[in-house]
């Protein structure tokens, strides 16, 4: 979990809000593997604009 915190944290230092959104939709692929791509591309279009709006 620190380990986590600690990327988190550098890449919001590095990128950004828009990083950490990017990092989360990414590792929400990653998580999720084939089953990703039976979701709309628009639902990921949708996650990373609400994931924006918590960060920003």
């Amino acid at each position: 979990m620190a380990v986590q915190f600690g990327v988190s944290r550098l890449v919001e230092h590095e990128f950004g809000p828009v990083g950490v959104v990017l990092l989360t939709v990414a590792a929400t692929l990653v998580l999720l593997g084939e089953h990703a791509r039976r979701i709309h591309p628009a639902w990921w279009a949708a996650f990373f604009l609400v994931l924006l709006t918590i960060q920003a």
